[in-house]
């Protein structure tokens, strides 16, 4: 994740490779792997993940990509944000929603 916010090279692609090789290397180990391992499962899924990242955003593109999404990540900017989906919070009253007043 903190790739995919900060290294302008991260990609949607990079991002589905790293989630593919981490859950994959993290299940096999788990699964097929010695009882009493060298490197723990999860860090070799975590290994397997960030090479995933990398590799993934580097080689040539099959998946779209917003390269502006970069940006509006590291400045707070979200979805939601745009589409009215985020709660207000106002002092007196608690969280309004769309006029509403939810207690």
């Amino acid at each position: 994740m903190v790739a995919g916010i900060y290294w302008r090279r991260a990609t949607n692609q990079g991002a589905a490779t790293a989630i593919f090789l981490g859950l994959a290397t993290w299940l096999a180990l788990l699964v097929f792997g010695p009882t009493d391992p060298l490197v723990p499962a999860q860090f070799a899924g975590l290994l397997a993940s960030t090479l995933g990242m990398v590799i993934g955003s580097l080689l040539p593109q099959l998946m779209h990509h917003d390269a502006a999404i970069h940006d509006a990540l590291r400045h707070g900017h979200h979805a939601a944000a745009q589409t009215h989906h985020v709660a207000d919070l106002h002092p007196a009253h608690g969280i309004h929603l769309h006029g509403k007043v939810r207690d």
